[in-house]
């Protein structure tokens, strides 16, 4: 019985060195070993969703007026430039545009130019906003506007800075005359450049 008593206490002993020692050291020596490449594993991945930084200077999105004058997008070159795309059957673009022709009011024309977009025909155009008494700029365009300037909907407000860059977009109607968009511009003429997004 003492044999056994010997045997099994000596077993045990060399179980617990065993677990404390060995196994871990050669575990360790698995961890140590190189793994596969990574190469590959990140090809699904999309890159981050940094805003626009393209400049539009000189870009030739032709535009015409209500009374068929041609324009283009490069011909606002050097001012900061407030783009909405519009349209008269949307009701929340019908909605924010008192507040839009406002903020027109308050500043002047050779340094921050409005350009009220719609794809629709001029005299649609025309009649709907002498029914409403507005008095912008208003445009309209019948070829594909920039990449720069496609919305998931309208309107859609696009300011692009001197450089022709755009530093703010918003998707949805706003209250545009409120203080917070004549410091917008205001910081753009001062300042030069002020980023910023909104979707």
């Amino acid at each position: 019985m003492s044999f056994f008593n010997r045997n099994f206490f000596a077993g045990l002993a060399v179980g617990v060195v065993l677990g404390f020692t060995v196994i871990p050291a050669v575990a360790l020596l698995f961890m140590l070993q190189p793994g596969p490449p990574m190469d590959g594993l990140d090809a699904g991945l999309s890159p981050p969703p940094f805003p626009q930084q393209e400049s539009l200077t000189g870009t030739e999105w032709k535009l015409r007026s209500l009374d068929g004058e041609e324009t283009s997008l490069s011909a606002f070159e050097g001012k900061v430039l407030f783009v909405n795309l519009w349209a008269t059957w949307c009701g929340p673009c019908v909605v924010e545009m008192p507040g839009i022709q406002r903020l027109y009011e308050q500043f002047p024309r050779e340094d921050v130019a409005f350009l009220l977009v719609s794809d629709e025909p001029p005299d649609v155009v025309e009649k709907f906003v002498d029914e409403k008494g507005w008095k912008l700029p208003l445009y309209v365009s019948d070829e594909e506007r920039p990449s720069a300037f496609d919305s998931r909907g309208i309107p859609a407000t696009f300011i692009l800075d001197r450089t022709g860059r755009i530093v703010f977009r918003h998707v949805g109607s706003a209250a545009w005359d409120d203080e917070s968009s004549v410091h917008f511009l205001t910081e753009l003429l001062d300042k030069g450049v002020m980023e910023g997004d909104s979707t």
